[in-house]
């Protein structure tokens, strides 16, 4: 049967939400639901799933700054029975055809340098691994939001990849968007250093 990849609806993403993305990501990450409803009632957010019959596979959620010219990854799941049959894969092969005018798109993924023990960084080294074979580029940038550290990653549609600076711009100007100045000055770090804590 063949996979399809759909722009959610509103109910759709909200359903998602609930029922996996709380379960996927850990408290500290997950924004609520109103702030992404009203993100895309903006039309600054976007919300894919991919489906094989009535399964949901994969999901993803786009963030968008105000000029809709930088891309942040939000979130990205593979529905934990699928996961290893190159559902992941896919899903992020073909998002791509919902952006044709898009340069790329800024991922966050777990610091490895935060891991609490070596199982867990072990986890987070084969994420990282994962998104390297989807054609993502990691970068020697890490970045504290809230209480969430995260190593970024990027996307390049033909691989033109940005400089460093250039690709922190964009991933700044997503969280413009969804936070603010203000709580950027109080709740984000952004450093090409890892963080001594």
């Amino acid at each position: 049967m063949k996979k399809r990849i759909c722009r959610l609806s509103l109910a759709e993403g909200k359903e998602i939400y609930y029922d996996r993305l709380l379960k996927d990501f850990p408290v500290c990450e997950v924004k609520p639901w109103t702030k992404i409803e009203q993100f895309a009632k903006e039309e600054l957010y976007e919300m894919f799933g991919m489906w094989e019959g009535d399964v949901l596979l994969a999901y993803g959620f786009v963030a968008m700054d105000v000029n809709k010219q930088h891309m942040l990854m939000d979130y990205f799941a593979v529905n934990e029975d699928y996961r290893g049959q190159g559902c992941g894969q896919y899903f992020l092969a073909h998002l791509w055809e919902m952006y044709p005018k898009a340069d790329g798109m800024v991922f966050e993924v777990e610091d490895v340098a935060e891991a609490e023990n070596e199982q867990e960084k072990i986890v987070r080294e084969s994420r990282i691994h994962f998104y390297e074979k989807a054609g993502l580029q990691i970068y020697p940038v890490h970045a504290k939001v809230y209480d969430a550290y995260y190593q970024l990653m990027f996307f390049a549609r033909e691989e033109k990849m940005p400089e460093t600076e250039e690709m922190i711009e964009s991933y700044k100007a997503v969280y413009q968007m969804m936070i603010g100045a203000e709580k950027m000055t109080k709740y984000m770090e952004i450093t090409t250093e890892k963080y001594d804590l």
